[in-house]
């Protein structure tokens, strides 16, 4: 558990560059320069670069959080509980779809940014320490949702599940963040007594969804 927590807890609070980083690099520029200058100043540059090498390894990617997250929806006391609708949300998230068998059964996936701290990765994705799954199934007269969410810094999940009446309609709520990179706008999908779900409010599946909310 406190490997979980410090790899998230590094990934989430680091900058692209430490200063550890910069000096090490500012290190090596100048010894290179000596180094051209007189080849016996050889040692400095090797022990700059090594520097910037124990450095750089310290730093935790964007690959090595996605594999944490991974891990923590593979190993969790929801799964071990064999909780009913936990493996079609995990199939869901490893594959990045399901096979739909109606019209009725939508998942959703995605970081709820508007929780703890965001990170723009290097790969100008945005993450937090907050991973939400959900599963919406529609009958005649209500909606059935099951939706779980991963702390990746606590390395826990924990699932609710809800009946929503048609007649209840949901709504999208907007919320602006705030990141190291600049700021962007984040929507929720709200149903009342029901934990808000990330959602992209522009998306075919939404207007889907909603339609069922419209009778």
């Amino acid at each position: 558990m406190k490997k979980t927590t410090s790899i998230a807890q590094i990934y989430l609070n680091q900058t692209p560059f430490s200063i550890t980083d910069l000096l090490a690099t500012a290190a090596m520029i100048i010894s290179a320069v000596i180094f051209f200058i007189n080849p016996w100043f050889c040692i400095p540059l090797l022990a700059s670069f090594i520097g910037l090498l124990l450095s750089r390894s310290a730093h935790v990617s964007d690959r090595e959080y996605e594999k944490l997250l991974s891990h923590v929806l593979a190993f969790n006391t929801v799964r071990e509980e064999r909780q009913e609708g936990f493996e079609a949300l995990y199939r869901f998230y490893e594959q990045g779809y399901l096979e739909k068998t109606g019209f009725t059964d939508f998942y959703l996936q995605g970081y709820d940014l508007g929780k703890g701290t965001v990170r723009c990765g290097d790969d100008k994705e945005l993450r937090s320490g907050f991973y939400r799954l959900s599963h919406l199934q529609f009958t005649d007269t209500h909606c059935k949702l099951y939706t779980c969410e991963a702390d990746v810094i606590a390395g826990t999940v924990c699932a609710e599940r809800r009946i929503v009446a048609l007649g209840e309609k949901p709504v999208i709520t907007e919320q602006e963040i705030t990141h190291s990179r600049g700021k962007k706008k984040i929507f929720y999908l709200v149903f009342p007594h029901c934990p808000p779900i990330p959602v992209q409010p522009d998306s075919a599946e939404m207007d889907e969804i909603l339609s069922f909310f419209k009778k």
